[in-house]
């Protein structure tokens, strides 16, 4: 994948705040069962755009601003993350090898990620 093609995919413009503060909490409200069944914690660290606590098991589901403990934690930049959404499967192993998306803890767990912006 050609540097062109990872700018052009990053430049959608999506407002972090606005999807994490608003429109994910709503989502997860929609599909309480479908979120919780993912069973897991996800620690969000988005550089230039902020910091998301997001349980998805049974005592949840939500999305809090914030650090907390969880079963794995994504570090990203806002662009990266861009790309990312608009991608998901193309772009989640490119950032991955070049050290862009960085895990910590259970990587298994990472892997159920991609359901979390599936819901609308």
């Amino acid at each position: 994948m050609t540097q062109a093609v990872v700018a052009e995919m990053s430049l959608e413009v999506v407002d972090m705040k606005k999807l994490f503060d608003e429109d994910l909490p709503l989502a997860l409200k929609k599909h309480t069962a479908e979120a919780q069944a993912i069973g897991a914690t996800f620690q969000l660290n988005v550089t230039g755009a902020g910091q998301w606590y997001v349980n998805l098991t049974p005592s949840g589901p939500f999305c809090v601003r914030g650090v907390e403990p969880a079963d794995c934690t994504v570090t990203i930049r806002e662009d990266d993350f861009r790309a990312l959404l608009a991608s998901p499967k193309t772009m989640t192993v490119y950032l991955f090898l070049r050290g862009r998306l960085k895990l910590d803890g259970e990587r298994v767990v990472a892997t159920k990620l991609y359901k979390l912006f599936s819901f609308k």
